[in-house]
């Protein structure tokens, strides 16, 4: 979460220019992931050391698939 912290730090124009949307838009968008991961892995199991990928990473790699573009 250390890159999601320092990226809510730029301006609105520069997050949303980099980003793609706004910050309280990207913050819905990874509540929602973030809900759907635990939903997913709540039924237990051997929990992960560290998640090979982050969900915000994740949720970026998304907005780029979706069509979604950056403007930089």
């Amino acid at each position: 979460m250390a890159s999601v912290e320092k990226k809510l730090k730029w301006t609105s124009e520069k997050f949303k220019r980099r980003i793609g949307t706004t910050k309280p838009v990207f913050l819905l968008m990874l509540d929602i992931l973030q809900t759907a991961y635990d939903k997913l892995h709540q039924s237990g199991g051997k929990p992960a050391a560290q998640p090979s990928v982050a969900n915000e990473t994740r949720l970026r790699y998304t907005q780029r698939r979706k069509g979604m573009k950056r403007v930089v």
